[in-house]
């Protein structure tokens, strides 16, 4: 068995072993969301760390996310993309999901998007404890399961998983040998929306626990 390497982009910092916990700062205007097909509008520069796998081999991804939200859209969560190999640029026009929490209209909520063509986003109430009451608003564990050619999304709250989101296109394309394509598996955040009066205040996301299940890895 190998272990997967893991790698960064946009400025985040690869952690120095698998098992150590992860720390993303995102500075604002930075989003992953695909709005049209303009160049403008499909947006991919959110600081990310992940491994490198294909659909055939992939099993599952799990972490548990803390944000300290400040301002609307604040987020981070996990992230799942099938780069599009065909370009220069492989986080343009790529399909991906990612699902984490969010700022919305000053609650934090469990959100998950979707992107083939363009972006759908589902949002979902912050869980609450096994005896009804608020629980931690900054701190969610996600689960992505592969079944069959479907990918699932979970919130996992006392040990339980809760779904959150069936994604049927995540495993349709498995490339012309059949044998899998290319995914990136890990862990996000972004900043779509400026703090203001202190415009260059990032946000600090952070990640413990994560899992990925990954088939001979």
């Amino acid at each position: 068995m190998s272990t997967p390497k893991w790698h960064a982009a946009n400025g985040a910092t690869a952690p120095s072993s698998p098992s150590a916990n992860m720390e993303i700062t995102a500075y604002p205007t930075t989003d992953i969301w695909r709005r049209d097909a303009t160049p403008a509008g499909d947006v991919f520069n959110a600081p990310y760390i992940y491994i490198t796998t294909t659909s055939k081999n992939f099993k599952r991804l799990a972490t548990t996310v803390t944000v300290p939200w400040k301002t609307q859209f604040d987020q981070g969560g996990l992230l799942i993309s099938f780069p599009n190999t065909a370009s220069s640029e492989p986080d343009k026009a790529c399909r991906w999901i990612k699902a984490g929490i969010e700022l919305f209209e000053g609650k934090p909520a469990l959100g998950v998007v979707g992107t083939d063509r363009f972006s759908d986003w589902s949002l979902a109430p912050m869980p609450r404890g096994a005896g009804g009451e608020e629980g931690d608003q900054r701190t969610a564990r996600f689960e992505a399961v592969r079944d069959g050619t479907t990918l699932w999304v979970y919130v996992v709250v006392g040990g339980e998983r809760q779904a959150l989101r069936e994604v049927k296109w995540a495993f349709l394309d498995e490339g012309e040998d059949g044998n899998g394509v290319e995914m990136k598996l890990g862990v996000y955040a972004a900043k779509p929306t400026p703090n203001m009066g202190d415009e260059r205040a990032g946000v600090e996301v952070s990640f413990e626990g994560l899992e990925a299940e990954i088939e001979g890895a």
